[in-house]
């Protein structure tokens, strides 16, 4: 009899621990909030502050930063649109 009631017992007790784990991560959730966030941040940035142009003998597009004229590292699909709404490329 007291072997069934310590069983008992135990499971009772891991059936009460099982309930206080959470299924999700809250630190995970806002740090991947906080970093979709930059992202966006990051993009109207680039929008804004970016010169894109295509070089047109090589179809090579390549981009820099207004201010600081670094080189902005980007895939070509991404370079082409801005190069083509940049008001240099753009003909009257």
């Amino acid at each position: 009899m007291k072997h069934i009631a310590l069983i008992v017992v135990l499971c009772l007790l891991a059936g009460m621990t099982y309930g206080t784990f959470e299924l999700e991560d809250p630190a995970a959730q806002i740090f991947e909030e906080q970093q979709a966030s930059l992202d966006r941040q990051v993009k109207q940035t680039l929008e804004k502050d970016t010169l894109c142009a295509i070089n047109t003998d090589a179809y090579k597009c390549s981009c820099i930063h207004k201010e600081t004229g670094r080189k902005i590292s980007m895939t070509h699909n991404e370079c082409v649109p801005r190069a083509s709404k940049s008001p240099n490329n753009q003909k009257p």
